[in-house]
């Protein structure tokens, strides 16, 4: 039997190349004012007039 290891790993670099520009768009996006939402949800915010 022949292995085909090489070009699998060689996929697998450009599948992870190509979903690169979506999770940053997706982390800077999405994720950090989820983030940023529920930290202030919890966060006690005493109003001074």
């Amino acid at each position: 039997m022949k292995k085909h290891s090489s070009k699998v790993t060689g996929y697998n670099k450009w599948g992870y190349i190509f979903l690169l520009p979506f999770m940053l768009v997706f982390i800077v996006f999405q994720l950090i004012p989820l983030v940023n939402t529920i930290y202030n949800s919890f966060l006690k915010i005493i109003c001074q007039d």
